[in-house]
This record gives structure tokens, sequence and C-alpha cells, in this order.
């Protein structure tokens, strides 16, 4: 399998004490790096993924950084430049090896996650192992207490104004729920809810949890059938942790339906109320049924969510994942600011010097927890 990674052309803006810079509109096609030789020479800190997640492209030779092309790093999953590695990542759901590799002078170890520590996999990967547990250094990770926090993607408001006939948005919908999932298990219980919802309010389910499908070679055109013929989308995750947001969220907010959310995330910390609906803010399935048929069938008060939601546009990243040439699924993440962070604090790590004795006591700290 070869990997692609095609920037959205979303800016993603770095805080106020570092250059601000847009990611680019293109894809970038890994196999066609710089001579890594030429790269070499200049000296740069190289951030090695030495166990990458399943999203993220092979880079056999040295990368610039996607998010900060101009900074003096270089990344790669290549090995063969461990010994001359800054900073070596591990990503901590495949991480699978018994004993760490060899670790080399003032290295930065780093913990890769984007996963939310569900049961069927906590305490079955190696960083649980006594050899693995006082390696790191850095957390890279979607939470905010996280030393480089990585989140799935942020609204941020737009500056230009969106022009959209709303009325004949709503009246071209004939369906009102659809959901797309392909994880019919998870922490959250989401699929005894959807059975219950089900009782009360239609929902369509594609993927293979329900008998319709979508096929995830083709997100675009998923996304626009669903958005054109559906009222409201589910957006529920797979377990209830403190910030796990992830891209059922943000890859369906700007499409034109509304969103019903369900998760341990504090969603007002993310989206402005009455863009979105927190299946968590009624006390049972029949009640957000309720609510979800009034608003299905009130053009003023439906259209409402929508122009609301029009003054925001997410950003994130899509990565496209080929086979024979050909897309076979797509992710979506936001970690270019995440690696151009790492970069900034490889050229000043004396300042942010720091080690975990129990990588597991940090990433089992009662983040998550089983839905009221």
């Amino acid at each position: 399998m070869v990997g692609f990674l095609l920037l959205v052309a979303r800016p993603v803006r770095f805080g106020s004490d570092r250059k601000k810079t847009s990611l680019p509109s293109r894809t970038v096609n890994y196999t066609l790096m710089s001579n890594p030789l030429g790269n070499v020479a200049e000296d740069p800190k190289i951030i090695l993924l030495y166990v990458k997640t399943r999203y993220q492209p092979v880079i056999e030779k040295l990368s610039t950084l996607r998010g900060c092309p101009e900074v003096k790093c270089r990344l790669t999953t290549n090995q063969v430049y461990l010994p001359n590695s800054s900073a070596v990542m591990f990503a901590a759901n495949f991480l699978r090896l018994t004993t760490p590799p060899p670790r080399h002078k003032d290295q930065v170890w780093i913990l890769h996650n984007h996963e939310s520590p569900q049961r069927h996999w906590v305490g079955k990967r190696s960083i649980w192992l006594p050899s693995w547990k006082n390696v790191f250094n850095w957390t890279f990770d979607y939470r905010t207490d996280s030393d480089i926090p990585a989140p799935y993607g942020v609204l941020q408001a737009r500056n230009d104004t969106i022009d959209k006939d709303y009325s004949a948005i709503f009246k071209q919908k004939k369906g009102t729920i659809a959901w797309m999932v392909s994880n019919c298990a998870g922490d959250s219980k989401r699929m005894d809810y959807v059975k219950d919802l089900m009782k009360y309010v239609q929902i369509d389910i594609y993927g293979a949890c329900g008998n319709l499908k979508c096929p995830r070679s083709d997100d675009l055109a998923c996304f626009q059938m669903l958005s054109s013929k559906y009222k409201f989308y589910l957006s529920f995750e797979n377990a209830f942790c403190k910030d796990y947001i992830t891209e059922k969220f943000f890859t369906f907010y700007e499409l034109d339906f509304i969103l019903i959310t369900r998760g341990g995330v504090d969603y007002t910390k993310h989206a402005e109320n009455n863009t979105y609906i927190n299946a968590m803010d009624f006390e049972s399935a029949e009640r957000l049924a309720d609510f979800v048929k009034h608003l299905a069938n009130n053009e003023t008060e439906y259209t409402g969510f929508l122009k609301r939601k029009d003054k925001y546009k997410a950003v994130y990243e899509e990565y496209v994942f080929k086979e024979n040439a050909f897309s076979v699924r797509r992710a979506y993440r936001m970690e270019a600011q995440g690696m151009c962070e790492v970069c900034r604090r490889l050229w000043d790590v004396e300042k942010y010097r720091k080690h975990y004795d129990d990588i597991t006591t940090w990433f089992n700290k009662g983040t998550c927890y089983l839905p009221p």
C-alpha cells in the first residue's frame, strides 16, 4: 500500500509566537522527495516515525515538514536514520515490539497516539511492558494535556460569507437521519443508543453496521449524497473520553445537514451552540427524536442551524490511501501543526526536557468513562 497525503485548502494558523502558515492545497507524493544527502548536508533535525500509524505514508527519504517546509527539520519513516534522528516517534496503537530499539545520545522519544484508550487494546500493546514504560519524553496526542496536542480538527470563523438558498436546501431533503459507520462495537454503546432512537425516528445506516453502502474510496461522492438527501447526521464517537472529538465531527460539520453528536467531550468548547445537536442534552432517545422531528418540519428553525453553522469552516488534513494506484480509503487528522511544534522544540530542547517514569500512568489517567 502506498500512502498519499492531500492537504485540504483550509488554512491552519499557528500560535502568535510562531510564523503564521497556510497549508497548501496540493497532493504530496512522498515517493518524489528531495535528495536525502542534500538535506543531511543542511544539518537538519530529523524526526523519525519509527512506528507509524496506518494513515501516515511511508517516507523512505527525508521530507520537509508539510505545515512548515521552511524549518530545518526533516521527516522520515526509514529506520536507517535512527542513529541520526533527534526525535523518534512511536504510535501507541501499532507498537508491538517487545524491547525498544537502540537509543542514541540526546534523542527525544515521543509517544504518538490518536486513538481513545478503549478496553479492546489497552494493556495489549508494548507501552504496557516494563521495557517501554519509562522511555518516553513527550506525548503527541489528541488530548489537550499532551506535550504536543494534535486534535483531529478545529473550527475557524470564516472571513467570507456563504451565499446559499437555504429554503431550497431544506425542501430537497427527503431523508431524516443518516449514519455511516463500520465499527459496530465500542465502549460508548452507540449501537444500543441508535437502536433505541430508531424506535421513534427513521435512521438510514451506511457501512458494515447497516444495509446501505457508500464506498470509502469515494468519500466526496458519499458526502455530497448524504448532504443533499438527509436533514441530520449522527456524529457518535466510539468512546466517551475527555478531548476525544474525532473526524466524525469535523469532516461533516460543513455539509448541509445538522450534526447530532454523542461523546464525552464538551462540545461547547469546539462549536457554537445551535449549530449542532448534542444527544447528551436530552433525557432519553425518545426526547431527542421529538426534537429532531420538530426541526425536520420547521424550515425556519432548521435553516437557522445551517446559517449559524456556515459562519465557520473546518480545518483538518486528508490522508488518501492507495492500492495499485486506486484510492481505497481516507483518514482525517490534523498533524502538520503538531510536527512543526516538535521541530520548534527540538531546536530549543533544553527548555522542554522532560521524562515520563511510567507512560501508562499518563495514558490511563481516567480520561475515559462509560456513558450514563
